[in-house]
This record gives structure tokens, sequence and C-alpha cells, in this order.
């Protein structure tokens, strides 16, 4: 800038920008990016408009102002396909990236359908150029997509796929390989594998840190307090989880600073705080229904309905008759509320614990056939995730290492 040359200074913000959002400090990187922007409108510089939107989308993503980067990943394409100063190959790349990032967001927004396109379609333009880091990237989140819904069987499988795709192609991205590691963790431990998903997870969030990541190692934090809950280490986790919402406040990242809300109240919940959990998982789900994050939504109901579902039991012990049906009646209002949304987005887990828990209450109000009903309803929605495991054991042995299929 001192030598009067703006379009050079705007060109090192571009990483800049993703680089002091990673370190927290979110405002000045917009403000930058904002900036450099303008530099390149003044220019005519529509390749470097591009890049720095998507950095600016990417960080928009990070602190929840999910419109903003939908918006811009959904424009990047149009512009990208006009640009006559690039590579037939950059720009099939770069629409790749975009359809990427709108597919991250979709999913995030319980719009798994739209998210499973966009994601098919950028692998498609990424095998076609032989992009092996950035296809098992995205196939880690279309596992992360099957993950999410339920799918556990189908996101190991396609877990092991990625694994074994990096293995053969030599590859040494190691924040790739932490991000990998730290989603099989977690689909290790809904299969009861806990120890081993601790053992994963683990070795990420030393990978993260050895890279100076402080938002990767935060978030991998988070994701390692879920999988010390599986393995019966409450006090640690909690601990683990109160150091990444720390971090996460402190950075301004507000997704996933919500998100460790939630997992607080989660832990809070199964350690008997029940009126805190309740409280807490009340306050978050109000930011999520702003923002349309649908499958926290329904998460964040199930810790308010297991907190009911305590307080009930809690009244019933102390023969307080009177304080259990207003309880059970709300608990029932929300379990059909999680139930219906359940359904629509395709949660697997999540329309089993709503059925089973309706159970419970129906239960406790002497109503045997409504109960029956919905119990029954559960077992159905546990066989169609049982149907998945099974159809990952029968592909086993050509998509794992030796061994594996007994380690299920």
């Amino acid at each position: 800038m001192r030598l009067g040359d703006e379009g050079n200074w705007a060109r090192t913000r571009i990483s800049w920008v993703a680089a002091s959002a990673s370190l927290g400090d979110v405002e000045e990187a917009l403000q930058q990016a904002i900036r450099a922007r303008n530099v390149f409108l003044r220019h005519g510089e529509h390749y470097w408009i591009c890049v720095i939107d998507h950095n600016t989308a990417w960080i928009y993503m990070q602190v929840g102002r999910y419109r903003d980067a939908l918006e811009l990943f959904e424009r990047l394409p149009t512009i990208y396909a006009t640009l006559t100063d690039q590579s037939e190959t950059f720009i099939k790349r770069a629409i790749a990236m975009a359809e990427e990032g709108q597919a991250q967001i979709l999913s995030w927004l319980g719009k798994f359908e739209q998210a499973y396109c966009l994601h098919h379609q950028a692998l498609a333009r990424l095998v076609a150029l032989q992009e092996t880091n950035l296809i098992i990237d995205t196939e880690i989140r279309l596992a992360n997509l099957d993950h999410t819904q339920g799918y556990y069987g189908s996101a190991l499988r396609r877990y092991y796929q990625a694994r074994d795709s990096a293995i053969h192609n030599n590859v040494d991205d190691i924040v790739l390989l932490a991000d990998l590691k730290l989603w099989m963790a977690n689909c290790l431990v809904k299969l009861n594998r806990a120890q081993d998903g601790c053992q994963l997870m683990n070795e990420a969030v030393e990978a993260y840190r050895q890279q100076g990541m402080s938002l990767q190692a935060s978030d991998a934090l988070r994701e390692y307090a879920m999988t010390l809950v599986a393995s019966g280490r409450l006090q640690e986790a909690l601990a683990a989880l109160d150091e990444a919402l720390t971090l996460f406040n402190q950075g301004g990242f507000d997704h996933y600073a919500s998100a460790s809300k939630l997992q607080r109240a989660e832990l809070l919940l199964e350690m008997g705080s029940v009126a805190e959990a309740y409280n807490e998982a009340s306050l978050i789900k109000k930011y999520f229904e702003v923002q349309g994050l649908v499958a926290h939504c329904v998460r964040a109901n199930l810790v308010m309905v297991g907190s009911l579902l305590e307080q009930v039991q809690q009244a019933e012990k102390c023969q307080e008759k009177e304080q259990q049906a207003p309880l059970i009646q709300e608990a029932v209002m929300l379990c059909k509320q999680m139930v219906l949304q359940a359904r629509q987005h395709h949660l697997q887990e999540e329309v089993y614990k709503s059925q089973y828990l309706l159970g419970r209450f129906f239960a406790l109000q002497g109503d045997a056939a409504k109960a029956a009903r919905h119990y029954g309803a559960a077992i159905v929605q546990i066989e169609r995730i049982l149907d998945d495991l099974l159809f990952l054991i029968s592909l086993l042995p050509s998509c794992t290492q030796h061994g594996e299929r007994t380690k299920i």
C-alpha cells in the first residue's frame, strides 16, 4: 500500500482473512475482506472478487451468518463460468468448491436432499479433474450427511473408503486426515466402539494443535467431549467442552458456540443436573429456530423432554401427582413436534427417540394402548437403522482392511 499498489495489497488479504478468522479475529477479517473486494471491483478483476467472496462466505459459515454465506456460494458458479482469464480446469474446480459450500450450509438447515445433490455434482467434477484431496474431502462430507441422519452403517462405509483412498494415494494433508479421524471417531462411538473413537479423536486434536489451528482444535475438543461421554468420563468431557466453549465465545464463532451449548445441555442432563439442562436447552433452541438449524432444534427438544421425564419421575417418587400432569403435557407436545420434524428431514435416530419417549410418557399416564403403539413405532425405526448396518456388514470385505468386520 505504501508503494501505491493496492491491487497486490488486496491479493495479500485473500489468505490473510481466512487465517485471521481461524485465529478468532472475525470482525477485522470481514472488514479487510470488504476493503479488498472494493479494490478488486474498482479494477474490474472479477476473478479475484470470486476468490475473496469464497473466503468471506467461509467466514460467514463459522459465525452463523448462513443466509449471507449461502447467497455468496450460490452466486459464485455463475460468475466463474463467465471468466475468460482462467483455465477450464480452474473454473470447474472452483465451481465444485462453491457447490460444496452450498451443500454444507443446506445440510445444516435440514435440506439434506439438496445437499446430497450438490455434493454429488461437486464429486463428479472433482473425479473428472482427478483432485484426490478434494475428492476425499467430499466423500467425508457425504459420510457426514449419512451420520447426521442416523445412517451410521453407510457413514462408516464412506469413512473407510475415504481412509483407504488417502492411504492408496499417499495423501499427507495433516488437516484433512485429522478431519477424517474426527468424524470416524464420532461414528465409532455410535457403533459402541467408544475406546477406538477416543483414540482417533485424541490424535485429531493433537494434529490441529500442532498446526496452530485454534478454531479446528477447539471444535475437535467439542467433538472429543462426545467420545469422553460415551466412555463414561463425564467430568473430563465437561472440562473439554467448557474449554472449547470459552474459545468459541472469544473468537465470535457463533455456530460452534451454539453447538457446544447444546452439547453441554445434553451432558448436564446425563450428569443429573436436570433443571439446568432444561434451561440451557430451552435458551439455545430459540437460537436454532431463528437460524433454521433443524437437526439442532430436534436435539434441543430431546434434552428438554429428557429433563421433563426426570422431573416427572421425581414427582412420582415424592407422590406429588399434581405436578406430573403439566410436565407430561409439555413433554408429549414436544415429542410430537420432534416426530414430525425428524420424519420430514429423515433424522433416523431422532425418530426412534421421539417415539420411544412418547411411549414412556403414555405409560406413565396409564394409557397402555398408546404406549404400546409408540413403542412399536420405535422398534420399527430401530429395525430400519439395523438394516443399514447389515448393509454395511455385507460390504465390509470390499471396503475395509482385513479384520475390521470382526470389530463391527
